[in-house]
């Protein structure tokens, strides 16, 4: 039994050690990311502007991915404008999952786009998805209304947000003798605002969405760790 005991201990050692370890490198990744963006900063013109829309923010061009709030990622396909129009007042064609299309005027699509998220918005994601977060108490008609505001925003950190409070209520239920993780009407929440997530980093990443889903597996908090 004592070597039991002493092997365990050494596995969680080692453990402990891989995860110091790659708590260090995501460390200097920040600080690495923190030095670059600061430097942009310093260098940066004031008021620029992109080419094609003539206001400071994405170009839409054809072919970018985007994400669309709630809707997830989409692809630009089409630029559309009239004889006359400049491109910042014409139309910006957006695919969507399930052959879903999307037409937007470009001053719309400026203020309701916006772009993937970046390697730098990828490690907050993950300190989002590892944080052992507050789960709140209460009825969940009383919690949904924060937590829709949240899928509602189009940002990436608050959908880890939920996605690590879900994973960490789920536990939570199970533990106390429940049979599912979640209500009915949590459950789709949460698997939700996951597929929003998991289709961003997808799409980020270049990963399939499986491989996603096991990206974000990976990084959520557990107890012990």
């Amino acid at each position: 039994m004592g070597s039991t005991r002493r092997q365990t201990q050494q596995k969680r050692a080692r453990e402990q050690a891989v995860r110091e370890r790659r708590d260090q490198k995501q460390a200097k990744k920040r600080a690495a990311l923190a030095r670059k963006a600061q430097a942009g900063e310093k260098g940066r013109l004031p008021h620029s502007t992109n080419i094609l829309t003539d206001v400071p923010a994405m170009k839409l061009a054809v072919g970018d991915d985007v994400v669309y709030g709630p809707h997830g990622v989409g692809r630009i396909t089409a630029r559309q404008k009239r004889p006359g129009e400049s491109e910042s007042e014409g139309l910006v064609v957006l695919a969507l999952h399930k052959g879903l299309t999307v037409t937007l005027r470009a001053t719309k699509a400026l203020e309701q786009l916006r772009p993937l998220a970046d390697e730098a918005e990828l490690l907050r994601i993950e300190d989002a998805l590892r944080a052992d977060c507050d789960v709140p108490s209460g009825p969940w008609l009383s919690r949904k209304k924060g937590l829709q505001a949240k899928l509602t925003a189009s940002d990436s950190v608050q959908l880890a947000e939920i996605v690590a409070e879900g994973s960490k209520r789920g536990r939570l239920r199970l533990a106390a003798g429940n049979k599912e993780p979640f209500s009915p009407g949590e459950r789709s929440f949460f698997l939700d605002a996951r597929a929003l997530l998991a289709g961003e980093i997808a799409a980020a990443r270049g990963l399939e969405q499986t491989a996603a889903d096991d990206w974000i597996d990976e990084h959520l908090a557990r107890p012990g760790r």
